[in-house]
């Protein structure tokens, strides 16, 4: 049975430690360019340990598994952020009392608000976690680790789903918090959190079918025993989820038709998720197309992209991300414009461009609305 407390090898450990250290000093995720070229001076092959960490749940690569590091590509980009888990804290000191230790506080606080929330015969009941709401009962919380909170609930099992909802003026943000947090009752530390999160992905292993699609074979039995294939990984995402949730929230306080941006996002995730790289660069360039109105502050009667990109008041990285789309666009052409020839075509998933720069156009366009 894999343990991810056991020790490490010290190539494991040093992977852990570049990330963290990164993590730690810049606020934000390392790229995996940073990661790979740091241990490669090291003598150490990032994938090669990447791969060989411990994991619990499936071991192949289909079905629920959660592990030390995160991250949704088998093969990732140079320009990728995997990240660490809360579960790394089991052999990160530092790592644990920044991250790790805060996070348990704040699942027991959602623990207790669900536990203490009036609840309804007739209307669904709605919990939600909110930066007020943990400040209120942890005041010693930091402000570094609440910029870090919204994707810590985003990644973690214990409290996926639920609904992100953000992009007030003041920069508030909050998330379902769903029944099933109060298996984590008894949780009072790491150890625990994690074999907790090893009970749940036992119970996964007999998961609802859904009915297909059409064009879908149907599924042999609605209920999968445990001794069927395990229970489907969680999709790996292109757009933040959190960015789709917030875009649904505000179409009710626009004035802009938001359904069909929703819509080419939700399609480019699906896609994404089943590596069509064709699919994706046309909905990436369809959305590129779709949004430069949002941006039309001088009340041109035309805008495009090239004019947003180049015109808009961005911040400094975000004009780097929104520029290399721009330069996208030529390659978006390629796949959608270029007549069959004798060769072979190249484009393939290594090609769509990292989900960074069009999460930051995204960021951009909810601020717009």
């Amino acid at each position: 049975m894999t343990d991810l407390s056991a020790p490490l090898s010290p190539d494991q450990q040093r992977l852990l430690e570049v990330m963290s250290d990164a993590f730690l000093r810049d606020n934000e995720w390392p790229t995996w360019d940073f990661v790979r070229r740091t241990l490669r001076r090291e003598k150490i092959n990032a994938a090669s340990v990447l791969t060989s960490l411990p994991k619990l749940g499936a071991q192949g690569n289909i079905g629920s598994t959660y592990g030390l590091v995160q991250h949704d590509r088998v093969f990732l980009p140079d320009e990728s952020r995997p990240n660490l888990t809360v579960a790394a804290g089991l052999h990160l000191p530092r790592f644990s009392a920044s991250v790790s230790s805060p996070f348990l506080l704040v699942l027991g606080v959602m623990v207790e608000m669900e536990h203490n929330a009036p609840i309804s015969s007739s209307t669904v009941t709605e919990v939600r976690i909110s930066p007020n709401a943990v400040r209120h009962a942890l005041p010693s919380i930091s402000d570094t680790f609440m910029s870090w909170l919204p994707d810590l609930l985003a990644h973690e099992p214990a409290t996926w789903g639920g609904g992100f909802r953000g992009g007030s003026a003041d920069g508030g943000w909050s998330r379902g918090i769903r029944p099933e947090i109060a298996d984590y009752a008894d949780v009072r530390d790491l150890q625990a959190y994690v074999s907790q999160i090893e009970a749940w992905l036992a119970e996964a292993q007999q998961v609802y079918t859904p009915a297909p699609m059409y064009g879908q074979v149907p599924a042999q039995s609605v209920w999968a025993s445990s001794t069927s294939d395990p229970a489907p990984a969680p999709a790996p995402q292109y757009v933040n989820e959190s960015l789709i949730d917030e875009l649904e929230a505000k179409n009710d306080s626009t004035s802009w038709g938001l359904g069909k941006l929703v819509g080419l996002l939700r399609e480019l995730n699906t896609n994404f998720a089943d590596e069509h790289p064709y699919a994706c660069h046309a909905l990436l360039r369809a959305v590129l197309d779709h949004v430069p109105p949002i941006f039309n502050t001088e009340g041109l009667p035309k805008i495009t992209f090239e004019q947003v990109a180049s015109n808009y008041a961005w911040k400094q990285t975000d004009r780097k991300y929104v520029l290399k789309l721009r330069d996208f666009k030529a390659q978006g052409d390629d796949v959608m414009h270029r007549q069959i020839r004798k060769s072979q075509d190249l484009i393939t998933m290594e090609d769509v461009p990292p989900r960074a720069w069009l999460n930051a156009l995204l960021r951009e366009v909810i601020d717009a609305l």
